[in-house]
């Protein structure tokens, strides 16, 4: 439903359903992300549908089970200040963290040090033998804390210069709002996950359900999106031998950053304004 109602073509949701990889986590492994992602795919269709108290509360439901949901925020904050104006955005943000502080109740009136310092620990790191990104950079460099500084910058800097262009798009487009609305929360979320340094196997479902639009409103020809799709999903795994590992980590950052700089070079892409012509 996203995908046809972001006027994407409707053969890109077929991908989803073709992923060797996501059968995998899902249905052999049984993780818990498809849910959670369902969710979060809820709360972005009742925004398009202008349910915005509904789409908060189907969102925290989402982050009350994953934190990693939590790369969707930002751009979930840009979207209801475009839509719905500050104090109507700060009243939804109020909603939210009282939920949030009502879900955790029980283990904070137990335990509140603990299960602060345990639930949001920022400081975890994964470890280099398990990580799908980054480990071409070795393990030395993996580890350096100047590293994970410079990576959570650059997220950063691309998140806001990002959502800022967005913001002003969705003021100047109103025809195009669905459109960009799904785009910006699906790409938003993708740059937190193409610069994070530790990804488990696992960790594929947080960005592949929706990687077939991230690269359709990048503007890339279609052989092109099925060949980057083609690619994360060989790419995405573990290998045997170290060096493959190695080399697999380093062509899916190329890929990641052909995506991230095809869509910033050319946003709004012609897809959009293909769109705008149709209707």
């Amino acid at each position: 439903k996203l995908t046809r109602r972001a006027g994407a073509p409707a053969w890109l949701a077929l991908l989803v359903i073709a992923s060797n990889r996501l059968h995998l986590y899902n249905v052999r492994v049984l993780i818990n992300d498809l849910p959670v992602v369902l969710l979060v795919y809820a709360a972005v269709w009742l925004v398009l549908n202008g349910r915005y108290a509904l789409a908060s509360t189907v969102y925290l439901l989402a982050l009350a089970n994953k934190l990693n949901v939590v790369f969707y925020a930002p751009a979930g904050l840009a979207v209801y200040f475009s839509q719905l104006g500050l104090a109507a955005t700060v009243r939804h943000i109020a909603w939210m963290a009282a939920c949030q502080v009502l879900f955790g109740l029980p283990l904070l009136l137990a335990a509140p040090v603990s299960y602060i310092g345990i639930a949001y620990d920022v400081s975890r790191t994964l470890l280099w033998e398990k990580t799908r990104s980054f480990k071409f950079v070795g393990r030395v460099i993996y580890q350096l804390k100047a590293f994970n500084v410079l990576l959570l910058a650059t997220i950063g800097v691309l998140v806001v210069v990002f959502l800022w262009r967005a913001l002003r798009q969705l003021r100047r487009r109103p025809l195009e709002r669905d459109a960009l609305i799904t785009h910006t929360f699906v790409f938003s979320n993708y740059l937190f996950v193409a610069f994070a340094r530790g990804l488990y196997t696992p960790f594929m479902c947080w960005y592949f359900y929706a990687f077939p639009l991230v690269t359709y409103f990048a503007g890339l020809p279609y052989l092109y999106t099925l060949l980057l799709w083609l690619s994360h999903e060989i790419l995405f795994r573990f290998f045997g031998d170290l060096e493959v590992e190695m080399f697999a980590t380093y062509v899916w950052f190329l890929t990641n950053m052909l995506v991230v700089l095809r869509t910033f070079v050319t946003y709004p892409s012609s897809r959009f304004r293909t769109r705008l012509h149709k209707e």
